[in-house]
């Protein structure tokens, strides 16, 4: 059985792939499930592909549908192929970075909750730093986030053992089998849906970098692409200004995943796949 495996369901965002994979295999992510969602999954298919022929990405492809149910659906697959096979199962999107703040590996972090069946673990949400064109990394270039205190930071994604997970509630909770509760790294129950109601709450352990917004063209791209979808928070312009201005609070100066980049961009650099 291996320690650590990662799902995420994308769509659009091949220009961030490899960074996902390569950033959460350093963290000591030992194998991923990727599924596109794209209408053409094609190049998100040979963009991985070096990954899939190591045997470290499991890829699948599911085309149109509603992207949450859609999402929810694929992770009760992606369950049953871990169960049995992987202790914890993060479920994360191309946007969210898991990151290891008090040590150098995730694993090392999950060794103390070995007893639970699941650990709710908290966004960092960062906004554009100010940046129009989208950087070369995602990790490299947003550095500004809101403070620690921001009801935004409370919404939690999860980590699971995927034998003690009956399938998800919705794409940050998981529903537990018999009275499993879950925990954060506090080790304090968490009762709602998708927000860590409990203080303290933010991250001082493990937490989880989140670039919602990306830089102003990124997300002119996305609001263009969810309005068309029929997004209910962006029905019109103004309510694309609207979502802009809440989201793009750059706070608080963190380079905390910092120190990751430089190998990162090296394994990048070198085709490692």
């Amino acid at each position: 059985m291996n320690y650590l495996a990662a799902c995420c369901v994308f769509k659009d965002e091949s220009r961030y792939l490899r960074e996902w994979v390569e950033y959460h295999h350093l963290v000591g992510v030992e194998r991923f499930y990727m599924v596109s969602n794209d209408d053409s999954p094609e190049e998100a298919q040979a963009l991985l592909r070096p990954y899939i022929e190591r045997g470290l990405v499991v890829f699948g492809a599911s085309r149109g549908g509603l992207f949450v149910e859609m999402q929810r659906l694929i992770y009760f697959d992606v369950i049953r192929l871990a169960r049995g096979r992987m202790r914890w199962l993060a479920f994360l999107d191309a946007d969210e970075f898991l990151l290891p703040v008090a040590r150098d590996s995730v694993p090392e972090l999950l060794e103390p909750f070995e007893p639970q069946a699941a650990l709710a673990v908290n966004w960092a949400c960062f906004g554009s730093s100010g940046l129009r064109e989208a950087p070369a990394l995602q990790i490299g270039g947003f550095r500004m986030r809101l403070r620690d205190e921001s009801e935004e930071n409370r919404v939690f994604k999860s980590i699971v053992d995927p034998a003690r997970v009956s399938g998800p509630l919705n794409p940050h909770r998981f529903v537990l089998a018999g009275s499993a509760p879950l925990i954060d790294e506090f080790g304090a129950p968490v009762s709602h849906p998708w927000r860590n109601e409990n203080d303290p709450f933010f991250g001082t352990r493990l937490r989880i970098n989140h670039y919602r917004i990306r830089s102003a063209a990124e997300f002119a791209e996305k609001a263009a692409r969810w309005r068309a979808s029929g997004h209910p928070d962006l029905v019109d312009a103004e309510a694309v200004r609207r979502y802009w201005e809440h989201h793009d609070r750059n706070e608080v100066l963190d380079e905390t995943i910092q120190r990751f980049v430089p190998e990162v961009e090296r394994r990048l650099a070198a085709g490692r796949g």
